[in-house]
């Protein structure tokens, strides 16, 4: 009797536990659906089965209960939403909204087995959290499990995964122990995950913000393990191992890429110590040499004519990076089609270049006699007082065209080779010149016009920039007044200076900037016939190169 006794109640512990253990496996899932469709869970009912021939579901109708059978809980919320998408007629969204209740529960007579197709399904625009945890919330999240739940995807990458996790993962994947062996995580992979979400986690954090995010980790996979997604350690969105993507069991679902990261200022000091990335490569602008090869690969995939000097726009393109030279290549090709010739010119080349500075031409844009007038001076006075000063840039064009930029017209100097450093001299003759143009309005119609707007905001912040940071200023010496921020996103700045101290600076740009205008208003002056004369030809011309601009003002 008292070995009856035992038996029994191993029997119950063992029948207890079984049970628990079903149970546990789909309390995720039950939670899921009292969530989302509170009318369909007090009508569900879940049990478990092994199948030799992969995942699948079982849905039937028995009495007033749904019954799901499932191999587990990733495969009974798959099952579920297979019910109320054809059976319901409803719907799950990312939302995190309840789904409307159906009048009557509809019927499954005869019970319905489901295959799933992949084994595994790997969602990539959920596949970290790293960087879209930043603005997202646990009210959030949990939608969006619930979501990948019920579309069956049961992989998924997270930071706080263990080298186990990966490995048993893979395991199951059938990878091979050699190539498991490629997966383990170390400093490359590391640093993969670290520039991949680099906007997330890479930046400074406070100690709160790095608490609150680990404990959302932990909500997360508390979660992620009710309803049968596995952790895979540790990605970040867009990047999937090269192997998983050669597998045949990984359905996935690529939402983005990885590449490099163009915010190193942005860097936690931390990541950049020793041994953190083995190599950084700064990748800046090209020079003129790196221009003129970067075109020519460019040009390989169009007919470009035999005399085109590539040299030639290379140095026209100063400060091009390689995406737009390859822009220019492109709108020289379509320019050459629109003309309806076979092989893009020398003059597509620099008409485009002209395009990716200051747009197309705007030909409906009819300025008015006056107008014309105006710009055709404006431009002059700037390439004349360029012209008449030494270590100028040559004059390359000039035209009074309107552009869809917004601009009326312009005037293109060119250096002549890879310019390193500027002298005080040179940059006061910068400043000159692009005062030209509203001396030459002043000088000729004795007025000021709004066209010199641009021209005005590159001065005063050129003459800034030679008192608050190239220490090109007698009073301020070698001093450092202004920092810049930001200086992969243009480079603004900020005064580290007293308000005392300001106000000289403020005065001291006035005077700058005062002195280089009074000085090419004496240049026009003293050269107002050859002013006229070039206004005149431009005038009728609208467009002239910088040899005929030359010819004109040695004559």
């Amino acid at each position: 009797m008292k070995i009856l006794k035992q038996f029994f109640s191993v029997l119950f512990v063992l029948l207890c536990v079984v049970g628990t253990g079903y149970a546990a496996t789909f309390d995720g899932v039950r939670e899921l659906v009292s969530r989302r469709a509170p009318w369909l869970g007090k009508h569900i009912q879940f049990k478990e089965i092994a199948s030799s021939d992969g995942d699948c579901f079982i849905l039937q109708t028995v009495g007033k209960k749904l019954v799901v059978q499932a191999t587990g809980a990733n495969t009974a919320a798959v099952g579920v939403n297979w019910y109320l998408k054809y059976y319901c007629h409803r719907s799950m969204s990312h939302l995190g909204d309840q789904l409307a209740p159906v009048t009557e529960l509809p019927v499954i007579g005869q019970p319905v087995t489901v295959k799933t197709t992949s084994i595994y399904r790997y969602a990539l625009n959920y596949c970290t959290f790293n960087y879209t945890m930043s603005f997202y919330d646990w009210d959030d999240w949990q939608w969006e499990l619930d979501w990948m739940a019920l579309n069956g995807v049961n992989l998924m990458l997270v930071a706080n995964g263990s080298e186990a996790v990966w490995q048993n993962t893979l395991r199951r994947m059938n990878y091979s122990e050699k190539e498991i062996a490629d997966f383990i995580t170390g400093p490359a992979y590391n640093a993969w995950w670290l520039m991949g979400n680099i906007e997330g986690w890479g930046g400074p954090m406070p100690q709160s913000q790095i608490d609150s995010r680990k404990k959302l980790v932990q909500k997360m996979l508390k979660r992620m393990k009710s309803l049968g997604i596995e952790p895979l350690m540790p990605g970040f969105y867009g990047m999937v191992p090269s192997n998983l993507k050669n597998k045949s069991k990984a359905h996935i679902i690529p939402q983005g890429t990885w590449g490099a990261f163009t915010r190193p200022d942005i860097l936690d000091p931390a990541l950049l110590r020793p041994g953190r990335f083995d190599r950084q490569i700064y990748v800046g602008l090209p020079d003129i040499k790196g221009r003129e090869e970067i075109l020519k690969v460019h040009a390989k995939k169009i007919k470009v004519a035999e005399d085109v000097d590539f040299n030639k726009v290379a140095r026209m393109a100063s400060g091009a990076s390689g995406a737009e030279l390859a822009n220019i290549v492109n709108e020289a090709a379509l320019r050459a089609v629109r003309d309806g010739r076979r092989y893009a010119t020398q003059s597509d080349l620099e008409e485009s270049i002209e395009v990716v500075i200051a747009g197309y031409q705007k030909k409906n844009a009819i300025l008015t006699d006056k107008e014309k007038r105006v710009v055709a001076y404006h431009e002059v006075g700037h390439a004349l007082v360029a012209a008449k000063q030494t270590n100028s840039a040559p004059v390359q064009k000039i035209t009074i065209v309107p552009r869809t930029s917004g601009a009326l017209g312009y005037t293109m100097q060119v250096e002549e080779g890879n310019h390193y450093l500027i002298s005080r001299e040179e940059l006061e003759n910068k400043i000159a010149t692009l005062t030209g143009g509203r001396a030459a309005e002043e000088l000729i119609f004795n007025s000021e016009s709004t066209g010199a707007a641009n021209d005005i905001e590159q001065a005063t912040k050129l003459a800034r920039a030679m008192i608050t940071r190239y220490g090109m200023s007698d009073d301020f010496d070698m001093v450092a007044l202004e920092t810049v921020n930001n200086q992969y996103l243009g480079g603004d700045t900020s005064l580290a200076c007293s308000a005392e101290t300001q106000t000289q600076i403020d005065k001291q740009v006035v005077s700058l900037v005062k002195s280089q205008h009074e000085k090419a208003l004496g240049i026009l002056k003293e050269n107002r016939a050859k002013l006229d004369e070039i206004a005149a030809y431009l005038y009728d011309k609208e467009t002239i190169t910088g040899e005929e601009f030359m010819r004109i003002l040695n004559a």
